[in-house]
């Protein structure tokens, strides 16, 4: 699961903003910080004051981080030129707990 130890990190999803995306809470990600983020991946971000997982979409210049849960209030950020935006890194793999 793992091509780049120096680069990868692994993380515990906080949320439910990215269930359709197949993403549950307590998911543990493997991320690699080697990749170059591309259009659709699936990235963890940072925001200056948090860190979130969103699906990466790039339109005509414009950045955004799309959401996939259309349950609940999950917003979508759009970036505007002067915004920060910090690509931690792509999500390679969702390792998931079986239920009991």
């Amino acid at each position: 699961l793992i091509h780049n130890p120096a680069a990868t990190i692994s993380v515990y999803c906080g949320g439910d903003s990215m269930l359709e995306a197949g993403i549950s809470k307590n998911d543990l990600l493997i991320i690699d910080r080697s990749v170059t983020p591309v259009h659709r991946d699936i990235v963890m971000a940072d925001l200056g004051s948090e860190y979130t997982i969103k699906r990466l979409c790039i339109k005509d210049g414009v950045v955004e981080l799309h959401s996939e849960n259309s349950n609940g209030d999950f917003p979508n950020f759009v970036f505007q030129e002067g915004d920060q935006l910090s690509i931690v890194g792509v999500v390679m793999h969702i390792i998931k707990t079986p239920k009991r």
